[in-house]
């Protein structure tokens, strides 16, 4: 696996991984999925780093995970957002209807 090995260099190790974790920061804000290289070896770069006897190198490998995982879960928060609002029935969606009565108040505020 090439770019795990250039990765997991022993020279540069934590600043490669902390390049790789401002890469998948910067694709998650451009909406840029991850490439398929990069994707395969996100696992085996954080396995080799976590086997590693140095504590820092063992948080390199789990803030590489964190960064993995927070950009997945993004880009499927974002899918579903969308997904939600592209089959509104109406058009509407929830964050647009006005609220018409708010329990509490004995009067409606909003008249």
């Amino acid at each position: 696996m090439r770019m795990a090995d250039d990765i997991v260099d022993g020279t540069h190790t934590r600043a490669n991984v902390n390049a790789v974790v401002a890469a998948l920061d910067d694709m998650h804000a451009r909406g840029v999925p991850v490439p398929s290289e990069l994707a395969a070896a996100i696992p085996v770069v954080i396995a080799r780093l976590m086997r590693s006897d140095s504590p820092r190198i063992q948080a390199a490998a789990v803030k590489l995970a964190l960064a993995a995982l927070r950009h997945n879960l993004e880009r499927a928060s974002t899918a579903d957002r969308m997904a939600r609002a592209d089959t509104q029935p109406d058009g509407n969606s929830a964050t647009q209807c006005p609220v018409k009565y708010i329990e509490g108040f004995g009067v409606d505020p909003f008249k």
